[in-house]
């Protein structure tokens, strides 16, 4: 997984609240840890990082919480049906599946044919009010099995996201190594979540 941008301010206001509550509560904790005497003091960096590891893994997609995190959580599987057009003007219609591991703060998108394998690079998320979202992200390909049409490349895709989640659109395109163009529906696939 790699980090990802967002749109959304809600980061930096989040971290400063989980850092002012790990520096409050650490009195407190220290407290009835020395009553405990099982351990010695602990400090707010570990509180900090304990509380941040559990809203970046967790706490983010909590329903009741994710208004004022305002990240949409796009985890689980997607299936895919798409469409490419190279040099030579010939479409082609393919099939896939994609898988979207992401946290607070850390996204990866793997898209999976019958011949190769996407895995991204970096990545971009806009929050667009009353419309969804729009997920950019660049991606290295490598073919899974040795057909000579295929070639390793990258490529950068643009996916828009409906208001709740469960369909996407997209375009993509190739370096000049493999020259494509095309485009992707995405549909999120029920009980899947990662």
């Amino acid at each position: 997984m790699h980090a990802y941008s967002n749109s959304c301010n809600s980061r930096r206001p989040i971290i400063f609240v989980i850092a002012f509550a790990a520096i409050a509560i650490c009195p407190v904790v220290n407290s009835l840890v020395s009553q405990v005497q099982i351990v010695g003091p602990i400090a707010s960096s570990s509180l900090y990082y304990g509380a941040f590891a559990l809203v970046d893994r967790f706490a983010w997609k909590l329903p009741w919480l994710n208004r004022l995190f305002g990240t949409p959580d796009l985890s689980g599987d997607w299936k895919v049906e798409g469409n490419t057009s190279g040099a030579d003007g010939i479409e082609r219609s393919w099939n896939a599946v994609v898988t979207v591991t992401q946290t607070w703060t850390r996204i990866s998108v793997v898209l999976v044919t019958q011949t190769s394998t996407s895995v991204s690079k970096v990545a971009g998320l806009q929050l667009l009010p009353g419309q969804g979202c729009r997920l950019i992200y660049t991606y290295d390909s490598q073919r899974t099995v040795d057909e000579a049409s295929l070639i390793d490349h990258r490529g950068t895709c643009e996916l828009q996201f409906e208001k709740h989640g469960k369909l996407a659109t997209a375009y993509y395109f190739t370096d000049r190594n493999r020259k494509t163009v095309g485009s992707m529906t995405w549909t999120k696939q029920e009980g899947n979540k990662n």
